[in-house]
């Protein structure tokens, strides 16, 4: 095994990493529909109804990118 073999292997366990926490940290912002980065709703009404379904939604996100994780590590 030369030193480029070793650097490349190197290269690649850290672009893997650094790729998975990326992409992680992405799905976790998409998840939290609503939160603070979502602009305001025109109708207070439109937006309660919409909260409970929104934090569902975010919470199944959540547990399926928990999954997700758990099953790549295999």
């Amino acid at each position: 095994m030369n030193v480029n073999q070793v650097i490349n292997m190197v290269m690649r366990q850290v672009m893997r990493r650094l790729v998975n926490k990326g992409m992680g940290m992405g799905m976790d912002r998409v998840s939290r529909m609503g939160g603070k980065d979502a602009p305001p709703a025109a109708d207070g009404a439109r937006k309660a109804q919409n909260k409970g379904a929104a934090g569902n939604t975010g919470q199944r996100m959540r547990q399926a990118n928990r999954l997700i994780r758990r099953i790549g590590r295999f």
